[in-house]
């Protein structure tokens, strides 16, 4: 029987060490899973997707990945770190943390230059990256001419590039207009149809069906105070009042404005 991708037990982190970011988080996502980390605004969804990622560790308790403990020290091998890294990869909710280099094209090629991949072979990676994210134009300007949908997509490529088994991805449709968040929610699908593991975190709950099969809901005191189908959870307007995820809406009806909340439907 193949190990979980991750595995986390009792993980605690605080930043630091004294303002508690996550707390007994216990968390296991197996190869293949679409899965979405919700929760509303600080509760440590964004922390959580850096422990995946080996940007930070934790305070407390465990975390593995295919059953290695994943601590500083294991990174002290190079090639237990490289390989990580060619496995594992990160969007960020700002893009402009991960674009840094001169031009979109150095920014996208910069990871597999990193991590020793053939020069022959990131060009094919870079022409067909370029063609299915529509950004043929972009390959040469520098990132700060780019709008915000724009560097979204280019710090897509620059993950893509790398052909990840595991895509972590930070509210990936904060900012991006209708059309491109379509391209990017189908761009998600097709990744995940390769038998890729995709997790991602977010609080936008008309986007969570798309984004995921499973949930897990982190609440106030930044842990899993819930994990399950994402079509039960979703239809669970307690849970989610609870957890401050149900949208309110304002609206005028004969003469006067009346708040409600939205029902969501999952499908």
């Amino acid at each position: 029987m193949s190990k979980p991708v991750f595995e986390l037990e009792d993980l605690n982190y605080s930043y630091l060490g004294k303002f508690p970011a996550l707390s007994d988080i216990n968390l296991k996502i197996e190869a293949g899973e679409k899965v979405a980390l919700l929760g509303a605004n600080g509760t440590g969804k964004s922390t959580l997707l850096h422990i995946l990622d080996a940007l930070v560790f934790p305070d407390a308790g465990s975390i593995r990945f295919s059953g290695q403990d994943l601590n500083e020290n294991v990174f002290n091998d190079e090639k237990f770190s490289r390989d990580f890294r060619r496995r594992v990869g990160l969007v960020f909710q700002n893009p402009d943390v991960q674009l840094f280099c001169p031009t979109v094209k150095e920014d996208i090629v910069f990871g597999p230059l990193q991590l020793g991949i053939a020069q022959n072979e990131i060009k094919k990676r870079l022409d067909n990256l370029v063609e299915i994210l529509n950004i043929r134009d972009l390959v040469n300007r520098q990132p700060h001419q780019l709008s915000v949908g724009e560097k979204k997509k280019v710090s897509i490529a620059s993950v893509l590039i790398i052909e990840p088994e595991v895509l972590l991805l930070d509210e990936p449709t904060a900012g991006l207009d209708p059309a491109t968040c379509r391209q990017l929610l189908d761009l998600i699908d097709d990744f995940h149809a390769q038998g890729r593991t995709v997790i991602t975190a977010t609080h936008d709950l008309h986007m969570v069906p798309e984004l995921a099969e499973d949930l897990r809901i982190l609440n106030k005191e930044r842990t899993i105070t819930a994990a399950g189908p994402c079509k039960d959870l979703l239809a669970n307007q307690d849970l989610l009042k609870q957890n401050n995820l149900v949208h309110i809406h304002k609206h005028r009806h004969d003469g006067s404005w009346h708040k409600h909340p939205h029902q969501h439907s999952p499908s």
